[in-house]
């Protein structure tokens, strides 16, 4: 892991053997744009390797050193991290070939192949407009390193009057890939793990752009990326949605302002039986609604619900008679399944399912000194790569309050939540547990993406902070023919969609009739 890889082991590390890219020397161009964590270890990782010509544009490049060192723990098998498999941490450096200033991003995009954002998805629309001010004239690649909230639908927005867009093919992961935190800002990383299951979205979802951004993420990542067919996977996939909301709606549960914690608490090793409630509520019955609801509109015969979410997780459920079971008897047959499953290593959700599938579905808290049979070990609280992780918290009045300015909240919520929340009430579909959620989360937040009561439609997602939110509403789009729209990006047609008009297109009879007898279908 620490030393260079040779030239030979790179090009077996390239997964896409139906096109090969050829690259100016050898060099596959890449701009890291923002500070984060992940850039911190995508500085690391790639700047070790001669294959990568690395830039960052970041608005402090003077807190930037060109060498970055890594400090990774390795784990025996990285879909499986139980806590009973070995693990150890290995040490790397890598140098970045140059760091610019927002004011000379022009330079920095000039000649580049792959723009990577790994910014809170809040940003994601001012941060796509910053890049697009200076698109080069030449083809390039722009995307997220998590393309949650709606991550398309920011960039038709962005792109949808610049005569460089064409020269554009946008893409998006699905999930976060590494799990980790900059110990020294712009000079030191700890890596805790990496995320198994790559997957990405691509538009346009041409074969040779599908082909061109496989490429360079197998490589980038060191992994063998499923590429998906729609951007509403990530959207609405995602994993901490669902996770960070559950857990720290239990963690600061009753927390008002002017109270403090006399500790800082530890995210995942203090979960309990509330939070696991509302994973399973999330994961097993109003996540998979609406992704069939979703299948449904859009025709796709259920392929969209298997890439959303995980082949073995998504055949399992769709065998299951009906959604109203008690939680034990569901939980217990989906334990077995994944405790004895050979095809275990390819399931990402493990982590999620884990969680619920034990003393959860009885509503018994699982603490660290808890007693526990030997497959609990791959409950959150006892994943090697998480229980160092600390809950979203800063230090105040001589104790500790939630931080409702971090991403758990801000990205979770207004574009994680919402987002679904919206999708559903246009698809006409209730998600009690999300709208729960939201309405504690937003207490915290001091917000007001839900109201207390329906409007005249009978809908909730109309609060004054609506707009801040990556919600189909706050693009204008209220009923199913928009929504059909507003989902479908045709990027043959130069000119980008005008989302401001969706509303007026969504007005057409001949389309209106044409939703209707699809809805009618489900």
């Amino acid at each position: 892991v620490s030393r260079n890889p040779s030239p030979s082991t790179v090009e077996q590390r390239s997964f896409t053997s139906t096109a090969i890219m050829e690259v100016r020397d050898g060099k596959m161009v890449v701009v890291l744009v923002g500070g984060s964590n992940g850039n911190h270890v995508m500085a690391a990782d790639l700047g070790r390797r001669p294959e990568f010509e690395l830039r960052l544009v970041t608005r402090r490049p003077e807190k930037w050193s060109k060498t970055i060192r890594c400090r990774e723990q390795r784990i025996t098998v990285d879909s499986i991290p139980f806590a009973i498999l070995p693990t150890w941490w290995v040490e790397y450096e890598g140098q970045i070939d140059e760091i610019y200033h927002w004011d000379d991003c022009a330079k920095a995009l000039q000649g580049a192949h792959m723009v990577i954002m790994t910014c809170p998805v809040t940003v994601h629309k001012e941060v796509l407009a910053r890049i697009c001010d200076h698109l080069p004239d030449h083809p390039i690649m722009i995307g997220s390193a998590y393309a949650q909230g709606g991550l398309d639908w920011a960039a038709r927005e962005v792109l949808q009057d610049n005569p460089r867009a064409k020269f554009v093919t946008l893409f998006g992961l699905k999930h976060y890939p590494y799990l980790c935190k900059a110990d020294e800002y712009g000079k030191r990383v700890t890596l805790y793990g990496r995320f198994p299951d790559l997957r990405a979205a691509v538009s346009p979802h041409k074969p040779n752009n599908v082909k061109a951004v496989k490429h360079f993420l197998d490589q980038m990542f060191h992994k063998d990326f499923t590429m998906l067919t729609d951007f509403v996977i990530c959207t609405l996939g995602g994993s901490n949605q669902m996770l960070h909301p559950s857990i720290c709606s239990q963690l600061f549960e009753g927390w008002q302002p002017g109270m403090v914690y006399d500790h800082h608490m530890k995210f995942y090793t203090e979960v309990k039986a509330k939070a696991q409630n509302w994973l399973f509520e999330l994961a097993i019955r109003e996540v998979p609604t609406l992704l069939w609801a979703l299948d449904g509109v859009l025709n796709r015969n259920g392929e969209l619900r298997k890439q959303a979410t995980y082949e073995i997780f998504s055949t399992m459920v769709a065998k299951l008679p009906t959604f109203f079971q008690p939680k034990a008897l569901l939980t217990t047959p989906l334990l077995w399944a994944f405790k004895y499953n050979i095809r275990l290593k390819k399931v990402s959700l493990l982590p999620i399912i884990t969680l619920f599938l034990t003393p959860a579905c009885l509503s018994q808290p699982i603490t660290p000194s808890s007693p526990r049979p030997p497959y609990q070990r791959v409950h959150l609280p006892y994943n090697p790569c998480l229980v160092q992780v600390k809950a979203p918290m800063i230090e105040k009045d001589g104790g500790w309050v939630p931080n409702v300015t971090s991403r758990f909240f801000t990205d979770d919520v207004a574009h994680g939540l919402c987002v679904m929340q919206g999708m559903a009430e246009i698809l006409e579909v209730e998600l009690p547990s999300v709208l729960v959620l939201i309405r504690r989360m937003q207490e915290f937040m001091s917000k007001e993406y839900v109201s207390e009561l329906p409007d005249i439609r009978g809908r909730f997602l109309n609060g004054k902070h609506l707009h801040e939110t990556s919600s189909p509403q706050a693009y204008g789009v209220h009923d199913v023919p928009g929504l059909l729209k507003l989902l479908h990006w045709d990027r043959d047609d130069v000119d980008a969609v005008d989302t401001s008009r969706i509303m007026a297109a969504s007005t057409d009879v001949e389309g209106v009739e044409q939703i209707d007898a699809m809805v009618g279908k489900l």
